[in-house]
């Protein structure tokens, strides 16, 4: 049997329902909004759906975000040839979403900068959810 190794890491699409997709700097008008496993989950489901032994070869970390991505690598059968590490939690990655007009990744600095401790801080990015 084939064994797929994924070395790219899980992480939680943050999809935020928008009534239009915002220029940059602006505000958007949010309507909905959903957290779900994605990134490198999303080749690791699709492999184990078909019927392929899956690995996953990257790290997870041990906060709440990362505790939603074990869940769901578990409830698969998927294991980790890494263990957790420890005082990390997982990446996310934040989308746009309006029907009309698909789909646009946000760019928010914070959430990339692995240089500076993992505090919150105001960004361009400001949404109100209505």
């Amino acid at each position: 049997m084939s064994l797929l190794l994924q070395m790219t890491g899980p992480v939680m699409d943050l999809t935020y329902n928008v009534r239009a997709i915002p220029a940059s700097g602006a505000e958007a008008e949010v309507t909905g909004f959903a957290m779900v496993v994605g990134g490198g989950f999303n080749a690791m489901a699709a492999a184990h759906a078909a019927g392929m032994a899956v690995r996953l070869g990257g790290s997870i970390g041990t906060g709440p975000l990362a505790g939603i991505v074990a869940e769901r690598l578990k409830e698969l059968g998927i294991d980790c040839a890494r263990p957790a590490v420890a005082g990390h939690d997982q990446g996310v990655a934040p989308y746009c979403w309006n029907r009309m007009e698909n789909a646009a990744l946000l760019d928010i600095p914070v959430l990339k900068d692995r240089s500076r401790p993992r505090t919150w801080r105001r960004s361009s990015c400001q949404m109100s959810l209505m």
